[in-house]
């Protein structure tokens, strides 16, 4: 039956016979698989199982269907994910080695072989229920320090953005403390800063702006130093010390 369970595209689906263990687990055909095989699994820890049965579940293992520890085992298996992960943030098709937030679809986030995608939803998902185990949370949590993966995909990446604003506004060679007019094809540390900010512009534009980010992009414009308008389209006397683009503007020769 153990076999049988590992061929059913409802249980193993034809790659492993390791039925998983737990409250939630069902029955297979009415007998309680997942509990016969942790008893096989405690015996075998103890030197109590039968060598005949012994045998026959060791050529599974053998044959890469079971795992005897099967804790250990996941663990490998999610190491093994994360290992792809970061390698598709390094891969020039993939993260093209700025980040790690591997789209979620049929297409897009398949890479090797793999639905890698749907295994990030998932691992954001087990964070987001406070699931997670601690060594793969802080795994995780070291790619979001570095700024290569987002928890939260929509919030966490404008949140970011315009820490980046902040720092673009106070960049002695961009902003100087004086504005973050950013221009619109303008990239700052390689992210494209200018383009993000014209979409806000048109997102509040079309009033689908949240209060929450309007409120702190509102902040800017009320101190003087953020525009609603882009640069570029602002009168000339509107602009005051900036031309085109939030540059200063050279002092009239006298």
């Amino acid at each position: 039956m153990l076999k049988e369970w590992g061929e059913d595209p409802q249980g193993g689906n034809g790659e492993h016979c390791n039925v998983p263990h737990g409250k939630r687990t069902p029955l297979f055909k009415g007998k309680p698989l997942a509990s016969w095989l942790g008893t096989q699994r405690g015996l075998m820890r103890k030197g109590l199982l039968k060598s005949e049965r012994l045998k026959k579940l060791q050529e599974l293992v053998d044959d890469g269907k079971l795992q005897w520890n099967f804790v250990e085992g996941r663990m490998q298996k999610w190491n093994e994910w994360f290992a792809l992960l970061v390698e598709w943030g390094n891969d020039p098709d993939g993260g093209k080695g700025k980040d790690c937030n591997v789209p979620q679809g049929k297409h897009k986030g398949i890479y090797k072989g793999e639905n890698l995608g749907s295994w990030l939803h998932e691992q954001r998902l087990a964070k987001r229920s406070n699931v997670m185990n601690d060594d793969r949370s802080s795994k995780l949590q070291e790619l979001v320090d570095a700024g290569k993966l987002y928890w939260d995909p929509d919030n966490d990446s404008w949140e970011f953005m315009f820490a980046l604003l902040l720092k673009w506004l106070d960049d002695p060679e961009e902003g100087k403390g004086e504005h973050c007019n950013v221009p619109q094809k303008h990239y700052y540390k390689g992210k494209r800063l200018g383009g993000w900010l014209n979409d806000q512009r048109q997102n509040k534009k079309q009033s689908i702006l949240n209060r929450e980010r309007l409120a702190k992009l509102q902040g800017l414009v009320d101190a003087g130093r953020l525009s609603w308008e882009p640069s570029a389209e602002l009168p000339a006397e509107n602009l005051g010390n900036f031309g085109n683009f939030g540059k200063p503007r050279k002092p009239n020769a006298q």
